[in-house]
């Protein structure tokens, strides 16, 4: 996704902490699904893969510690539609809730992190004793197709080549690439693509030959980047009155259009293993900074609310089509935009169709990392 395209070339003035490799890609835990790993070994991962010189940049750069969230009364969704480091980042995970109805308002909901933690060791311990869910997909033709989040838009620098469309070397179609060199990789993702336009502009490039292909697409024709727009810029109301939108378009309008999307590739990659990659939660739900703005409570749990219907509307039509559908939330909790620790780019003015959209590690150490176990033996 795109917030409206803008942000200027601004090459000559970013520079990249040196993260020295420390393992290998290939030798990573048998996981299933989301990656319960603590943070240390996502850094790891991350540091662990190979990136371009200048790759390692990151831009997030907020301060502000996590503290409660408001627990002001808040109306029914229908009353209301009237820089850091990224080498050395260590911070607490935990599970992301998914809401199956709209946001209400909840009173000491923070766990004590001594219990939070306990909790995270578990699972964590459960589930690496998992054996391998995906069988290894056979070298040949890679296709990556999708909008902003698979370009690598936030994830600087972008390619010279790709003009408007953005794709970063640090994108996660092209880091998986580069450290599995039996895999030739057609990079089609654009900047602001929609359904329609992966269509008619990016599936040409499938053929017999292709034996990968990945898409992330979807959150344009949900309108969710005019949605995270009203919701930093207007007030409350209209915040909630434009995620509520943005929701229902994901499960009641989208899915129809993913799922014709989604067979077409199978159609025209016959031998290919397709893998949708979804979209995270955007933003922490407590009050840390969000560098120039800071959102209400409100507007951060409607926007993550926009952001979990949307997952449903992206699994149901995979689902339905018979493809595979990666959630990438969990692998960001703890870290969304206004964290103290963020892996999604918070609200930097100087830099606007970056905001919301994940860096480099939230590409390397979660996209990544996640497309290797549903791609690894």
């Amino acid at each position: 996704m795109d917030a409206h395209g803008h942000g200027a070339n601004h090459a000559a003035t970013r520079s990249a902490p040196d993260c020295q490799p420390s393992i290998n890609i290939d030798s990573l835990p048998a996981e299933i699904g989301e990656p319960w790993l603590s943070d240390d070994q996502i850094i790891a991962f991350a540091e662990g893969i190979t990136v371009t010189d200048e790759a390692t940049r990151s831009e997030a750069r907020l301060p502000g510690a996590r503290s409660g969230r408001s627990s002001a009364a808040r109306s029914s969704p229908r009353d209301r539609r009237q820089g850091q480091d990224p080498c050395r980042w260590n911070q607490r995970r935990y599970m992301i809730p998914f809401h199956d109805n709209p946001p209400k308002p909840r009173e000491n909901m923070r766990k004590a992190p001594s219990l939070l933690a306990a909790a995270l060791m578990a699972a964590v311990a459960s589930v690496a004793l998992a054996g391998p869910a995906h069988a290894a997909v056979a070298p040949g033709e890679y296709v990556a197709l999708g909008d902003s989040y698979a370009s690598g838009v936030g994830a600087y620098p972008y390619l010279a080549a790709s003009g408007a469309c953005k794709q970063s070397p640090n994108s996660y179609p092209r880091t998986w690439a580069k450290n599995h060199p039996a895999f030739t990789l057609k990079d089609m993702t654009c900047s602001g693509a929609t359904i329609a336009d992966v269509r008619a502009k990016q599936v040409g490039a499938l053929s017999k030959a292709t034996t990968l292909v990945t898409i992330t697409v979807g959150g344009n024709d949900a309108h969710f980047t005019d949605t995270a727009t009203t919701c930093l810029t207007g007030t409350d109301d209209a915040c909630v009155e434009a995620a509520f939108s943005s929701a229902w378009a994901s499960v009641l309008v989208v899915p129809s259009y993913l799922e014709d999307l989604y067979n077409d590739v199978k159609k025209r990659a016959p031998n290919a293993r397709v893998i949708v990659m979804g979209y995270p939660r955007l933003i922490d739900a407590g009050s840390g900074s969000c560098g120039a703005i800071t959102p209400s409570a409100t507007k951060r749990e409607w926007l993550n609310y926009a952001a979990d219907k949307s997952a449903e509307g992206i699994k149901s039509a995979a689902d339905k089509a018979g493809v595979t559908y990666v959630d990438v939330r969990n692998g960001f909790t703890g870290h969304q935009a206004c964290s103290a620790t963020p892996w999604i780019n918070g609200v930097d003015l100087n830099h606007y169709s970056e905001i919301f959209h994940p860096n480099y590690t939230g590409h390397a150490g979660v996209y990544t990392y996640l497309l290797t176990v549903h791609t690894m033996a």
